[in-house]
């Protein structure tokens, strides 16, 4: 059975659209979650791309790396390659915390 295409501006497409786009971010975060909780070990400190950590922490990269550099956000170089550690992102604006890269 081949699919019919969607008459534009008809009312049922739209809730089909926005129900769809629902599902499909609802999947996404769901990929996520569970993407990080294979990543987290009890002994090891999982290291985030600086894209998810802006996600988790809920702001832009561009932030993220403002944050960086400023010193808020604690950071780790790998092979080239800045990431940061899980727990740093506990730790942004705790003022108890002297900051810095590593």
């Amino acid at each position: 059975m081949t699919p019919r295409p969607l008459s534009a501006g008809s009312a049922g497409s739209d809730d089909l659209l926005t129900r769809l786009t629902l599902d499909l971010a609802q999947a996404i975060a769901q990929t996520v979650e569970r993407r990080l909780a294979e990543r987290q070990r009890p002994d090891v400190d999982a290291l985030l791309s600086i894209p998810e950590a802006a996600s988790l922490l809920g702001v832009g990269r561009t932030t993220a790396y403002h944050l960086i550099s400023s010193g808020e956000l604690r950071s780790v170089k790998v092979r080239g390659r800045r990431l940061v550690p899980s727990s740093a992102l506990a730790q942004v604006g705790d003022p108890d915390w002297s900051g810095g890269r590593r």
